[in-house]
């Protein structure tokens, strides 16, 4: 039994609100609950990671392929299941169920929004309109397919503040972009759902694999479809325009943590090799961020990527892995304008210490 805290709903519930405000609030934000609650459940996700892969048929080839051959380095390219199949053939968590069902229909709704033609690099506007359709369908989202799964006689207040987390991990609707920060929300959502289940399951590294491969494949076809703009990105210099946490899972998948060794043959220099990016990108998370990113940039990777090529000189998966979630905790969870967009309610993720008391709150002057 894989135990994660236990979110208590000992008080009345609030919508999530604006709390980290100046610089100086992230080191308030770091002694809080929910700094805990997330940090917690992203070290407990890494360790069931270890050794698992994404099973075949989860991950969608095409998002990622960035060569016109058809040479076929892995078995599984022309393979891809339904969330039907997925769930049928490898699932059992009631709850990863419930997200897989969850992004399922919230893809589907990219069908009936349609981008416009239009000739700007980024930003398609009808991305607002699959937004409001999202925000306007959160409630029932998580009514229909969480009921009787989390905080069973509390739901009415973990939806109170669930929904703003599912509705913010799919990028902003004002900036028509996706980053870290939404990354961020859907992280949060899934662990405090862990944390509000009424009885504790077990939780295998292959179904959170799964569950973040589909969300990771469902931004993917967001930001193809509709030329969302990278969020607070680092440009060059930063890891990756988008994501951060694939390259967490990824590097654990090769790693066991507990023990401080390596699972795998395949080197770190091996993601600058193209077969082998080709051969792996289905079942490993990091591999599949490699494949998106030269999908989606053009020239050489040392260029485009100079972090990445840089980490591919690593000696080890575990030492990349251990920096991974250190940039995570300095580059997301330690910059003020990423987290400046991650609220606080009174549940899930309060703005309190271990203790239960308030924290301070800065005053904000226009």
């Amino acid at each position: 039994m894989n135990e994660f805290p236990r979110i208590e709903f000992n008080q009345p519930a609030s919508a999530p609100t604006k709390k980290i405000n100046i610089e100086s609030d992230i080191q308030v934000f770091q002694k809080s609950v929910a700094f805990e609650r997330i940090s917690i459940g992203l070290f407990k996700f890494c360790q069931l990671c270890s050794g698992k892969q994404v099973p075949p048929g989860v991950l969608e080839y095409r998002l990622v392929n960035y060569q016109d051959d058809q040479t076929h380095e892995n078995e599984f390219q022309n393979v891809l299941y339904t969330t039907d199949q997925v769930i049928e053939k490898y699932v059992t968590n009631r709850l990863v169920i419930a997200f897989l069902k969850i992004l399922e229909d919230i893809r589907s709704k990219i069908d009936l929004h349609p981008p416009i033609e239009n000739h700007s690099r980024y930003g398609n506007l009808v991305f607002r309109e699959l937004f409001d359709d999202l925000t306007n369908d959160a409630e029932n989202l998580l009514d229909t397919h969480l009921t009787g799964i989390v905080a069973i006689g509390n739901f009415d207040s973990y939806k109170t503040e669930a929904v703003y987390y599912l509705t913010n991990a799919f990028g902003s609707r004002a900036r028509i972009d996706y980053g870290t920060g939404h990354e961020l929300s859907f992280l949060a959502l899934f662990i405090s759902s862990v944390m509000c289940l009424s009885e504790p399951i077990d939780l295998n590294g292959t179904e959170i694999l799964i569950l973040f491969a589909k969300y990771l494949d469902l931004i993917r076809t967001l930001i193809l479809t509709f030329k969302l703009e990278p969020a607070g990105s680092h440009g060059v210099w930063g890891l990756d325009d988008h994501f951060h946490l694939p390259y967490i899972l990824g590097s654990a998948q090769f790693v066991d943590s507990l023990q401080n060794k390596q699972l795998t043959t395949i080197k770190p220099s091996s993601i600058l090799n193209n077969s082998t990016v080709k051969r792996c990108c289905l079942n490993n998370m990091f591999f599949n961020s490699i494949s998106f990113i030269k999908k989606i940039k053009k020239g050489p990777f040392n260029e485009h990527s100079p972090l990445l090529y840089d980490i591919s000189n690593v000696k080890t998966w575990l030492k990349i892995n251990q920096g991974m979630i250190k940039m995570y905790f300095g580059e997301v969870l330690g910059k003020h304008p990423v987290v400046q967009h991650f609220w606080f309610g009174t549940i899930l993720f309060p703005w309190a210490d271990k203790d239960g008391n308030p924290l301070p709150t800065s005053i904000v002057t226009e």
